[in-house]
């Protein structure tokens, strides 16, 4: 078994990994809650319907990381460790395990369905769970009033997230078949 990566999966994970940097600019306020809507669920979830799960890791993994070291990677410009420990820190563990998740149960054969039960049945809420039991505790909120301004309000907009990806993610994955052959 070769457990080196190929200079496609290096080149891949990085496309990626540049891409959630992106779409964490993609972002604005909602007035009622401190967590911003951004383009990063989208991103998320192409490179779990792309990746296999260790790739999957390894970008989460390295977005994390270029934002600890103080790289603005975050929503906002943000970076730092302290990010990871501020209200909205969970998200972004939750990112990392909903990709790996979500990857391994993806399956083989390329099925927009599929796709898209995974990202919003499995997914969206491994992201919203540890978003939720986090800024639930940094804030010191219950654990329902938490749901109510930080998973509630941004359901249906990452409900059609999730659709949109699904449609993305087929597509570079039949590019990627055709390339392979």
């Amino acid at each position: 078994m070769n457990k080196k990566l190929s200079v496609k999966d290096i080149t891949t994970v990085s496309l990626l990994t540049a891409l959630l940097c992106i779409s964490s600019y993609i972002a604005f306020v909602l007035p009622f809650t401190t967590v911003k809507f951004t383009a990063q669920t989208i991103v998320i979830n192409i490179t779990a319907m792309i990746l296999k799960p260790k790739h999957s890791v390894l970008a989460m993994v390295i977005y994390i990381s270029l934002g600890i070291v103080g790289i603005p990677v975050f929503p906002g410009g943000n970076s730092g460790v302290g990010y990871l420990f501020s209200a909205v820190g969970g998200f972004y563990i939750g990112f990392l395990v909903a990709a790996v998740i979500m990857s391994v149960i993806k399956g083989d054969k390329l099925s927009y369905l599929r796709y898209v039960i995974v990202m919003i049945v499995v997914g969206m809420p491994i992201i919203y769970l540890f978003g939720t039991i986090q800024m639930s505790y940094i804030l010191k909120k219950d654990f329902y009033d938490t749901l109510k301004v930080a998973v509630f309000p941004f359901i249906p907009w990452d409900v059609a997230k999730c659709f949109l990806s699904a449609f993305i993610a087929i597509r570079v994955n039949k590019y990627l078949k055709y390339k392979r052959s």
